[in-house]
């Protein structure tokens, strides 16, 4: 018998690490070990936005380790956004969540 197992944390990243107008950056977001194998979404001023495919792979304890990624294109107008990451555990009913604010570089301080 397999023990449930919720996600304990999710940690976003960016590639690359700064962002620049008109060009596409991708936001990467790993949860921690769950069992199930926990789904993960993604958030944009609280809004829900669609991001690629959910993956998992072996994680601790006999859970599994989540991803998932989006895709930006980076505007100046995206300074300060914030987009939050969720991983939700369906069969514990739990959820953990991590946010980053987008930080975009100005041309001429202008944003």
């Amino acid at each position: 018998m397999s023990l449930f197992i919720p996600p304990d944390h999710v940690k976003i990243r960016q590639e690359p690490i700064e962002l620049k107008p008109n060009e596409e950056a991708t936001l990467i977001c790993d949860s921690s070990s769950s069992n199930p194998p926990a789904k993960l979404s993604w958030w944009r001023e609280g809004i829900p936005v669609q991001g690629l495919v959910n993956t998992s792979k072996p994680g601790l304890h006999g859970g599994s380790v989540s991803s998932i990624e989006m895709k930006v294109n980076v505007t100046e107008q995206m300074n300060g956004i914030v987009y939050t990451c969720q991983a939700h555990n369906e069969a514990l009913q739990r959820s953990v969540h991590d946010a980053i604010t987008l930080q975009v570089l100005c041309t001429y301080l202008i944003c």
